[in-house]
């Protein structure tokens, strides 16, 4: 129930986007999503690559340090606009004089771009001391239902199998 919600954590899904603004709910973006985009461009162009997933280490040494001190509330949200929005401004302004250098369609031009386009929703939780940097743990969470989901699909397939074979037998 979404009904009382003042801020969704999203994955890339653009479908989202409409819905939440109507209802004045702030969308938040998953900053794993766009950390993916670096990882994934290191091979074709390893050095921005790698500045941008220095500043995603940075920042997730900022939240662990948050969750080891057990933060929360107002002193959270202090920290996080203390310590990460600098890193924040740091980072965007770097993306953005950095886009323009790579040819479009590359993998770094891609993460770049995918970050550059979400920032604001990418920033959002800095504002929001119950949101998380990311959305990872509530993808995990879902990682055994997909795979229950997966082997109860390959159980019905292999006992409709069995009965058709039983089936065919007997004629």
């Amino acid at each position: 129930d979404m009904t009382n919600a003042k801020a969704f954590e999203k994955d890339g899904y653009s479908g989202w986007s409409k819905w939440l603004k109507k209802n004045g709910i702030t969308e938040c973006a998953c900053n794993a999503h766009a950390r993916r985009e670096f990882e994934e461009s290191k091979a074709e162009d390893p050095l921005p690559s790698r500045v941008g997933l220095g500043f995603y280490t940075l920042l997730n040494m900022v939240e662990r340090y948050i969750k080891a001190e057990g933060l929360t509330g107002k002193r959270k949200k202090d920290i996080r606009m203390g310590l990460e929005k600098p890193i924040w401004t740091a980072f965007v302004s770097w993306a953005t004089a950095e886009y323009d250098q790579h040819p479009k369609g590359s993998a770094i031009s891609g993460a770049l771009g995918y970050l550059l386009k979400r920032r604001k929703g990418l920033m959002a939780y800095l504002k929001i001391p119950m949101m998380p940097i990311d959305n990872n743990a509530c993808e995990r969470g879902f990682k055994p239902l997909v795979k229950g989901r997966k082997t109860s699909l390959l159980l019905t397939v292999t006992a409709s199998a069995a009965f058709s074979v039983r089936s065919s037998a007997a004629f």
